[in-house]
């Protein structure tokens, strides 16, 4: 009879040491994933964190371009009435004496009406490619090196 039972007490030993080895394998898988998703949770808050900085930055430089349209169109109109109006230098060449005088009460010269619309168009380009490289340059230093 002992022997029997030293032989179910060693069954008994071997069967919990299995369990034992099962349960800790299966803990020190949880703990893995417990990790893996702690890190992907701090992965996703710092991607949130770089979109805020880049919606806040994108916002800002929207509401240059914005103001820069309303700025060209300003200008158009005011080109337009005749409230402002471009003035461009200009030096004409000396022609030989034909024997007339030209005028000494002629107008300043100005830009054709039609070039006028080409004009604003030109300054407003300028505004908004000077406002996206200042935006990009805004968007690198503050969202991409903020990382490093």
């Amino acid at each position: 009879m002992t022997k029997y039972l030293a032989a179910i007490i060693g069954v008994l030993v071997i069967v919990l040491l299995i369990g034992w080895h099962h349960v800790s394998a299966q803990n020190t898988l949880i703990e893995s994933q417990a990790s893996t998703i702690a890190q992907q949770a701090a992965d996703a808050a710092e991607l949130d964190r770089n979109l805020k900085a880049r919606d806040s930055v994108d916002q800002q430089f929207q509401e240059a371009l914005s103001n820069a349209d309303e700025a060209r169109k300003r200008l158009v109109a005011q080109l337009g009435t005749g409230d402002r109006r471009v003035y461009v230098r200009a030096a004409c060449p000396k022609l030989p004496d034909s024997g007339t005088t030209g005028s000494t009460d002629a107008a300043a010269i100005e830009l054709d009406p039609a070039a006028r619309q080409d004009y604003a168009d030109l300054r407003a380009s300028i505004t908004r490619t000077e406002s996206q490289v200042i935006g990009l340059q805004s968007y690198i230093t503050h969202v991409c090196r903020k990382g490093q």
